[in-house]
């Protein structure tokens, strides 16, 4: 009887550890990495797709600038840079969305946790990009680099 108890409490602790990883917040990348943050209501959207083309042509910035670019739909979120991981369930992650009249919304959200840039309609490149290097820590990473 008691190996049988013992095997519920080490089958109801992997549970709960499991259900935890899985149930990630934006606070989890806070102070690590910025993130770009894809809200769409179905994968075929036109403006998702054509945001995904424009981001995937800049990787190597991806990088240098600690990005991380997310899909959320209604329910589940999924990374897809630096590395495409499975869909999550997490029915928080598409509460900060707030352009509810819209069926597309992008955030850029800094390392600090605070939402730098919200729009409509996809990001460019070249907006996206300065913005964050015109952030005071992303300054201080370029000057520690040596770079100016």
């Amino acid at each position: 009887m008691k190996t049988f108890f013992r095997s519920i409490l080490v089958l109801l602790t992997i549970i709960l550890v499991s259900q935890h990883m899985n149930a990630q917040s934006l606070k989890d990348y806070q102070w690590k990495n910025r993130l770009v943050v894809v809200f769409t209501d179905t994968i075929s959207n036109p403006s998702y797709r054509g945001q995904l083309e424009i981001l995937n042509k800049e990787t190597p910035q991806f990088e240098e600038r600690k990005l991380q670019l997310i899909l959320a739909v209604p329910g589940k979120y999924r990374e897809i840079f630096p590395s495409t991981s499975g869909w999550v369930p997490d029915p928080k992650l598409y509460k900060y969305r707030k352009m509810a009249s819209e069926d597309f919304e992008v955030l850029l959200i800094g390392l600090d946790g605070g939402v730098k840039l919200r729009q409509a309609s996809p990001f460019t490149t070249k907006r996206l990009f300065s913005t964050i290097d015109s952030m005071p820590m992303r300054q201080a990473e370029i000057r520690k680099q040596g770079r100016r």
